[in-house]
Parts: C-alpha cells; structure tokens; sequence
C-alpha cells in the first residue's frame, strides 16, 4: 500500500516522496522498518489506509 501511495502521488520526484514518507512517520507509522516481510498490524494498517484516503489513492 505505500509503494503505491508513493508511486501515484510522487511519480518519481524524490521531494514529493520524501514529504510522503516524513507525512506517515508523523502519523506514526514506522516505514523504515516496514518490509514485504513484515507481519501486518492492524494498528498500522488503519493508519496507512487512512493516509491513503487523505491523498485520496485506493486501499486495494
């Protein structure tokens, strides 16, 4: 879901994503140390699905 939250919004301008990033740190979610690998949270989840909704990409 962050992937494409980056891609969509950013298009590969590295400003526009590392304001992304700093926007989810703030809210509380860790991005740095989320991977593929990493055990979903739901507390996490929520929080990245309502960024989403925010910058108004689709949660699917």
């Amino acid at each position: 879901m962050i992937d494409r939250l980056l891609s969509e919004k950013a298009k590969g301008d590295r400003v526009i994503e590392n304001g992304i990033c700093v926007k989810l740190m703030l809210k509380g979610i860790p991005i740095d140390k989320l991977t593929v690998n990493t055990p979903d949270d739901d507390a996490v989840v929520n929080k990245v699905k309502s960024v989403l909704m925010e910058f108004g990409v689709s949660a699917q």
